[in-house]
């Protein structure tokens, strides 16, 4: 519940809970997935009425979620294929659409694209939504470059970046662009400082 984007989604959840009289009880697992697994059976002890859920994208969800007769599950932002579960999601695919068509309209030409867990299909869709945004632009493909990071950490992202961009005489910047339509993680290439 690092990032931002989290803790707005919660703020909402727990307002909504709150005006239909629920408690609110949460659980953190810091996308580990024993800790996933523990809070949910832990949760399911207390007898929740039901549970809103975010996996860690690390899990095999039908070992760590009942049945959806048990309790009233619904799963958000990350999801799994071929689980019947209610979801709420967020159109990744799009998203990195948009923010591809963002950069190559602010004139970059090589954008490198940071991505996770490459098995899950919210990874697999922001990856085709890069890959859109260069084949209607025209840019060479080769321009796209995709790094896979092990986890989802801006400070892993920079250092992933320090590794795959060749910058010569430059050092790199990092910063969060926020518009309306989307989020972009802006990555510049600058002149070092010559003392």
């Amino acid at each position: 519940m690092s990032e931002l984007f989290y803790a707005e989604v919660l703020n909402g959840i727990e307002s909504v809970t709150r005006s239909a009289n629920y408690s609110l009880l949460l659980a953190n697992s810091d996308n580990d997935p024993d800790t996933e697994r523990k809070s949910v059976q832990t949760l399911l002890e207390t007898r929740v009425d039901g549970l809103l859920f975010c996996p860690t994208e690390k899990n095999d969800l039908s070992t760590v979620l009942p049945k959806p007769e048990t309790v009233p599950i619904v799963l958000f932002i990350n999801t799994s294929e071929g689980l019947s579960y209610d979801t709420v999601r967020v159109d990744r695919g799009d998203g990195a659409y948009q923010s591809g068509r963002y950069l190559i309209g602010k004139g970059y030409e090589e954008i490198y694209f940071f991505h996770t867990f490459a098995h899950m299909s919210e990874s697999r869709n922001s990856v085709e939504g890069c890959r859109k945004a260069f084949r209607e632009s025209g840019l060479p493909m080769e321009r796209l470059k995709l790094v896979l990071c092990p986890e989802r950490r801006l400070e892993l992202f920079h250092q992933k970046a320090a590794e795959e961009i060749e910058y010569r005489q430059r050092r790199i910047e990092s910063g969060e662009s926020r518009d309306p339509e989307h989020v972009v993680l802006d990555l510049k290439l600058v002149p070092r400082e010559t003392a």
